[in-house]
């Protein structure tokens, strides 16, 4: 079990992190805890060296959380579910975030939408509205709440909107446009 405890003292932020963790040994077992009592910076860092993100596996969605868009799929709506299947399940506080642009633009490297807290589950979902008629694609990453630490983007798809049905011309014929 990690724990962490913030205070500041004459302007310095410190933190406390405490390991508690049990060791098997000739039939005993024996409960250990290491407390660090650190400026904040080099318990960060300290936290970090323990700390692995799960591998994701991320999935795209119509808004109703449940019908799959095929990779380069289209859809009818202005907002679409992007999500993440974890490969275990968190145990710190994460953030699922995802990157959407036109794809006909580059990646920024910074986040569109985010999810809420994950903390002791195995998939997060996040949605994006507001699109407009056009292809998008889109990657993800997490974020540690505690810490602030981000695992690498992660590709995740790409998929277009068509929000109005094409105008069909018929020379010729009175009453098409």
């Amino acid at each position: 079990m990690i724990a962490q405890k913030y205070w500041q003292k004459n302007f310095v932020v410190f933190a406390c992190i405490t390991l508690t963790f049990a060791l098997v040994n000739g039939g005993g077992v024996f409960a250990h805890n290491i407390r660090i009592e650190r400026p904040y910076e080099a318990a960060h860092g300290f936290f970090s060296m323990f700390f692995q993100f799960p591998r994701a596996t991320l999935h795209q969605f119509q808004s109703n959380g449940v019908t799959p868009i095929p990779e380069g799929g289209t859809i009818a709506a202005s907002a679409v579910m992007l999500g993440a299947s974890l490969s275990s399940a968190t145990f710190a506080p994460l953030r699922l975030q995802v990157e959407v642009r036109s794809l006909a633009s580059p990646f920024a490297g910074v986040p569109t939408a985010a999810s809420g807290i994950l903390f002791f589950t195995k998939t997060g979902m996040v949605t994006v509205s507001g699109l407009t008629d056009g292809s998008y694609h889109w990657r993800a990453r997490l974020e540690n709440a505690f810490t602030g630490a981000t695992s690498a983007w992660q590709a995740g798809g790409d998929f277009t909107v068509v929000l109005r049905e094409p105008i069909v011309l018929v020379p010729g014929i009175a009453g098409t446009i």
